[in-house]
């Protein structure tokens, strides 16, 4: 939960021409600013209204080509994706008809809806979405860096055929970036070198109205919209400023309805008025990083040992709430990929010494520190955990995570190093242990974090690296899940990673914005058709 902050208090004086004030007429205390979590009520929408948002550090309306990540987000309800992404991270089609990949996992056709047209009236082929992945490649679009695995792409017709480097999992999911318009520049190169003079058309729920250049643009509903619903908002206001701190201001001065936790940092900011939030599941996870070359973290027994001394309930208990969702394998407990009759590893100190024991650590010196004998000689079970100093959060989570193995007679030090150094260590296996964070793709493809040979932790487990790999070849949802639940299983009892948990976001709006509002990592204006203004 967000700070709190005192508002201004009212003083009320009582005004009585034959006596003195009663108590009831003592000074009174307007309640403080906050930010409530959101209720939906099930009221009766309201048709009409306007969604007042921002843009900032605006370098053009045009999402395939602008730099800064939020302003995508902003843009989202003028546009379609191929592929919508799910509250479950599932992936479902969208302006996409349907596809077939190749046995071998790298190539891919997808068929594209006919009959659909942009706002401007000119209809939709694969030809723009072939453009559109083309101008994020060469404009090298935020959006790119996830969709690095394709080699090439092609279209026909309403088939646009990608080709990758190599099999990637779930690869549709990857496929939720705005479509535009190939009729906006004679080519990729044009619309970058001409990016300024980009006006917005897309096939979205919302369409342009009007533009006031860098001042605002004017969205109004599309009635004509492809889905068989339409939005009770009328039209959406955005205002263009020049930086996120702006962007707050407007929000807490009345003259903006909306901005995620992107824009205002749930850490470090205070509202000035009562607002709602939602929040809504992201794959960014934080977890202890195990060297598999450190001798003492070879076998699974003793990195299970160290993910079952660590009560994740506690460690996050200080954290604001619901801001976090434990976990102890790197797969959502929210995703459809996640096993659900799974018991997550549970805190339980005296399995963690069973398991200790199991691989030959005992206190044969009664000197309150582990010890084994390897070879004739004696081995101190000795481990240090590298953070990045710049991360107060981090350096507590490390401490944290410290009290509790010292607890088993695990001799720990926090290395707190500055995050070039932390970064050099990581990379070159300067370390035992790490806190660290990363952001895991809608998609779920645990490769980069997991495979052998691929990683920079040094996991190596040949039926790991088998299950993720047969994944890839996969269309089929049921068979996928089937592999993933196996890979739950197998990561929990291998737990080349110890999972400590996922970081949730948020959007923060005025208390006049009502409905069923359910934000998605991937659109945080997913379901705005099931938003409305309360007019009251």
């Amino acid at each position: 939960m967000l700070k709190r902050m005192l508002a201004v208090f009212l003083c009320l004086f009582c005004i009585c021409s034959f006596s003195a004030c009663t108590p009831e007429d003592e000074i009174n205390e307007i309640s403080p600013a906050e930010v409530k979590k959101y209720e939906n009520h099930n009221e009766i929408p309201t048709d009409g209204g306007t969604l007042k948002l921002c843009l900032f550090e605006t370098d053009t309306l045009n999402p395939l080509i602008t730099q800064n990540a939020e302003n995508i987000r902003t843009l989202m309800p003028i546009y379609d994706s191929l592929f919508t992404i799910n509250q479950d991270f599932s992936y479902a089609p969208d302006l996409c008809d349907g596809f077939s990949v190749s046995d071998d996992g790298l190539n891919y056709s997808f068929k594209i809806k006919s009959g659909l047209t942009f706002h401007d009236g000119s209809p939709l082929s694969a030809k723009d979405a072939e453009f559109s992945l083309g101008l994020i490649f060469e404009a090298q679009s935020p959006i790119a860096l996830k969709l690095s695995d394709i080699a090439a792409f092609s279209s026909n017709g309403q088939t646009l055929f990608i080709s990758l480097k190599r099999p990637v999992a779930n690869f549709p999911a990857l496929l939720d970036f705005p479509i535009i318009s190939a009729q906006s520049a004679a080519s990729t190169t044009a619309a970058i070198e001409k990016k300024a003079e980009y006006l917005p058309n897309g096939t979205g729920m919302y369409k342009m109205q009007s533009y006031k250049k860098n001042k605002e643009l004017h969205l109004i509903r599309n009635d004509a919209y492809h889905q068989n619903f339409k939005s009770y908002i009328n039209d959406i206001l955005v205002y263009l400023v020049n930086d996120r701190t702006t962007a707050i201001k407007m929000l807490e001065n009345l003259r903006v309805d909306l901005i995620s936790s992107n824009v205002a940092n749930p850490d470090e900011y205070t509202p000035k008025r009562t607002v709602s939030s939602v929040d809504y599941a992201t794959n960014l996870f934080t977890f202890l990083a195990f060297n598999h070359d450190s001798p003492a973290l070879k076998h699974s027994q003793t990195r299970r040992a160290i993910s079952t001394a660590i009560d994740r309930s506690a460690l996050i208990r200080d954290l604001p709430d619901n801001r976090v969702v434990v976990c102890d394998i790197p797969i959502h407990p929210k995703s459809w990929l996640y096993r659900i009759e799974r018991e997550m590893t549970a805190f339980d100190a005296e399995l963690a010494k069973s398991l200790l024991a199991d691989d030959g650590w005992n206190d044969s010196d009664n000197d309150g520190r582990l010890d084994r004998i390897i070879s004739e000689q004696t081995e101190i079970l000795e481990l240090s955990i590298l953070v990045n100093q710049e991360n107060p959060q981090r350096v507590k989570l490390a401490n944290q995570v410290k009290s509790y193995l010292e607890k088993l007679g695990i001799w720990v030090y926090v290395v707190q190093v500055p995050f070039a150094e932390y970064t050099r260590c990581l990379n070159e296996k300067l370390y035992d242990m790490a806190i660290c964070e990363v952001d895991i793709s809608v998609n779920s493809d645990l490769k980069f974090l997991l495979q052998s040979g691929y990683n920079i932790f040094n996991v190596a487990n040949e039926l790991l690296d088998n299950l993720m790999l047969e994944a890839d070849k996969l269309d089929d949802t049921a068979q996928i899940q089937e592999m993933y639940w196996e890979m739950c299983t197998l990561l929990q009892q291998d737990m080349p990673i110890c999972g400590l948990y996922f970081k949730n976001a948020s959007i923060i709006f005025d208390e006049s914005v009502k409905g069923n509002i359910l934000p998605t990592e991937s659109n945080i204006f997913d379901n705005i058709n099931e938003w409305f203004i309360s007019l009251k």
